[in-house]
């Protein structure tokens, strides 16, 4: 039996021998309960071995592995109520897979999590929390592996994974009256993505809950929750068809009575509306914010739409209409930053195109239509104020020398034809 094997290289060997009789008597077994589970803490003690592909005895650290996935052999502690024992099973193969492994490894490392998943009668908290743990954004950086081999798992195991994870993300939210205990309590945002990313029915009682969390008192929650929905609706699942109050939970919060959650969500809206499924909706509500009463607001979105537009303006042409009359704002913050991300994104789209033509056909530069008109409101600007406000005269006179025009003497005469 295993306390008879002095030798790392003696218990690994006595592990592959006793992984060939669970095989052979399947689906009995010779061993008496106790010293069943002896075998079992022999077999996940040397599992740990699958952990470096490259060593001298990886091969019979591997015959180990597939002879206990394919027999599935994990069946039979099941019946021994070690959940401890469980739980080790679990952590040493989320710890011992990384990217130097074969796709079989993998696999059979799958088939052992699945099969216990499948045949443990009640999932322990203790054991979503192992898998869980291997969705932060932690091991998505240092354990691309362990996060990929947990994605796996829960894919195939949504059905018998979709009550405890459904109670789990419940009890997390700020909305919820249960309590859990889980070191991951906390991190139930990203966690809820992650979910949604694998199978949106993992989470689809959750969803429509967010409304009420984006809609407590309490600012920091709130600014939590425009975080999150922004990121469901930037998922490849498309969420927005089926789940269409995540988009209005969002929008409602361009008018939040908090001007830091009004200026991230519209931050964020100024990214989804790139999506077409969005475009319509989120702009249409940006154009509101155009005007909104706060000057923070209004200069975050200016900042925010001008980032966007950097590459192009679309689909944001009539938002940069609107934007335009900001040069005239009653606050000179929002004045002098209008002015002057707009006149550089006017000189960005001219220079691309000017190098686009060698600098030579003018005519042939295809700048965006809603960008001509910022020249002629720029000095539209200057004629209004000019006699009235020294300062904002000089702003764009300066704008007009140095920022409105390309610097690069190639591009810069070019551009004043």
């Amino acid at each position: 039996c295993p306390h008879l094997a002095l030798t790392p290289a003696h218990r690994l060997l006595t592990a592959c021998c006793l992984s060939d009789m669970l095989r052979i008597y399947a689906p009995d077994t010779p061993f008496s309960t106790d010293t069943l589970k002896v075998v079992f803490e022999l077999f996940v003690s040397q599992l740990r071995g699958v952990a470096d592909p490259r060593g001298q005895s990886f091969a019979r650290y591997y015959y180990l592995l597939e002879r206990l996935a394919m027999v599935k052999s994990f069946v039979l502690m099941l019946d021994l109520n070690c959940d401890d024992l469980v739980r080790q099973l679990f952590e040493t193969l989320f710890e011992s897979i990384s990217a130097d492994h074969s796709i079989r490894v993998e696999s059979h490392m799958l088939d052992i999590l699945v099969t216990v998943l499948e045949e443990i009668d009640a999932i322990p908290q203790l054991l979503i929390d192992v898998i869980l743990e291997n969705l932060l954004a932690s091991a998505k950086s240092e354990k691309p592996a362990s996060y990929a081999l947990a994605r796996s798992l829960l894919a195939k195991c949504a059905k018998v994974l979709h009550r405890p994870l459904n109670e789990f993300m419940q009890a997390c939210l700020p909305t919820g009256a249960a309590t859990i205990d889980s070191d991951h309590k906390e991190e139930w945002p990203r966690l809820l993505v992650e979910l949604a990313s694998v199978n949106v029915d993992l989470v689809a009682y959750l969803l429509p809950q967010l409304n009420e969390v984006v809609s407590i008192d309490d600012e920091a929650t709130r600014l939590k929750g425009v975080e999150l929905l922004a990121e469901l609706l930037r998922l490849p699942a498309n969420l927005v068809h089926a789940y269409p109050q995540l988009l209005h939970a969002l929008l409602a919060k361009f008018t939040d009575v908090s001007v830091a959650v009004r200026c991230t969500a519209i931050e964020h809206g100024i990214s989804l509306a790139q999506q077409p499924s969005l475009t319509d909706a989120v702009v249409a509500a940006l154009k509101e914010r155009v005007l909104d009463p706060e000057e923070k607001v209004r200069a975050a979105l200016v900042h925010a739409l001008c980032d966007a537009c950097a590459a192009t303006v679309r689909p944001f042409g009539p938002l940069i209409e609107s934007a335009c009359h900001r040069m005239l704002d009653k606050r000179e913050g929002v004045r002098s930053a209008t002015r002057s991300r707009l006149s550089q994104l006017y000189c960005r789209h001219l220079s691309d195109g000017l190098r686009a033509t060698g600098g030579k056909d003018t005519a042939a530069v295809e700048l965006p239509d809603e960008l001509r008109g910022v020249p002629k409101k720029l000095l539209q600007c200057y004629g209004v104020e000019a006699g009235r406000d020294l300062h904002s005269k000089l702003e764009i006179e300066t704008l007009l020398a140095t920022k409105l025009l390309p610097s690069a003497p190639e591009l810069r005469l070019p551009a004043l034809c």
